[in-house]
């Protein structure tokens, strides 16, 4: 039986910097498409009076624009939970609107479907955009790509606009920036579990019309709202003084509802489902 025999010592390094050479290529490779797979917009007439000045998310992430031509931001990360509905709010420059993406599954784009928030206000010489971005309830934990664009003019979205519009857009003045969106389910609203005094429940849940708060013993109940799961308001009852309320969702869609009790601060909003 003939013998085997061993590559010689300059064969074996030889073959171990190709392998090595191949990996660190793949690896290299790898990182380079993860950071270049974003398109970015462009602005043709630059940023300068026109740029995304503040970014609020919540009671925790505040973040002041420093250089209008710096867009990644993704270092900054913004915890939220799954279910969320999260009030955030974009200030502006000179006559710019306001438009949020995330990037939800991870595909390196921003579709239509992803976009959270657009609108056209402006003023001079800023405006705030006060709103609420809803997190899906199904969202894996993970971070996600989130795209803040200030495009003068424009609401960032609607086709056609002759002032820009697309996450990847052509725009005559404003910038971007994009930021982490890192969702944590080990806080999320099904894992808090509130005391009796504080109890607030509603019944059948899921519902397919009909259902009834409680509210427990809480006390104020100032302001109660049902919003859907993109931070709009659907209604709202003021002045509540009664342990319970009755709520009929007919004529809603089936599908994930909020309602908040907006005197209790340190609750958070209680999930229906509207079968």
């Amino acid at each position: 039986m003939a013998s085997l025999s061993h590559p010689t010592p300059a064969l074996t390094k030889t073959f171990r910097m190709k392998r090595l050479s191949t990996l660190a290529w793949s690896l290299l490779t790898a990182l380079i498409g993860a950071n270049a797979q974003y398109c970015s917009p462009n602005f043709s007439n630059g940023c300068s009076g026109w740029n995304i000045m503040n970014v609020n998310v919540g009671s925790s992430f505040n973040w002041n624009n420093t250089d209008c031509t710096v867009w990644d931001q993704t270092a900054d990360m913004i915890m939220v939970n799954p279910a969320d509905s999260i009030p955030m709010s974009v200030t502006d420059g000179t006559w710019s609107g306001c438009t949020v993406w995330v990037d939800w599954n991870n595909s390196g784009s921003f579709e239509d479907s992803e976009n959270l928030y657009h609108n056209y206000v402006g003023g001079d010489p800023s405006f705030t955009y006060n709103f609420n971005i809803g997190i899906p309830p199904a969202t894996p934990e993970g971070a996600y790509r989130m795209r803040v664009i200030g495009a003068w003019g424009s609401d960032g979205f609607t086709s056609g606009s002759s002032n820009g519009y697309g996450p990847c857009g052509s725009f005559q003045y404003g910038n971007f920036n994009d930021f982490t969106l890192q969702v944590d389910n080990s806080t999320a609203v099904a894992d808090v579990v509130a005391s009796p005094e504080t109890a607030f429940t509603a019944s059948p849940n899921p519902t397919t019309g009909r259902m009834t708060l409680n509210f427990g013993q809480q006390a104020p109940k100032d302001r109660i709202t049902l919003e859907s799961m993109d931070g709009r308001t659907l209604r709202a009852w003021n002045g509540t003084t009664a342990i319970t309320l009755d709520m009929d969702l007919s004529a809603l869609p089936a599908g994930l509802y909020l309602v908040r009790n907006t005197a209790d601060q340190a609750s958070r909003p209680l999930r229906i489902v509207k079968q």
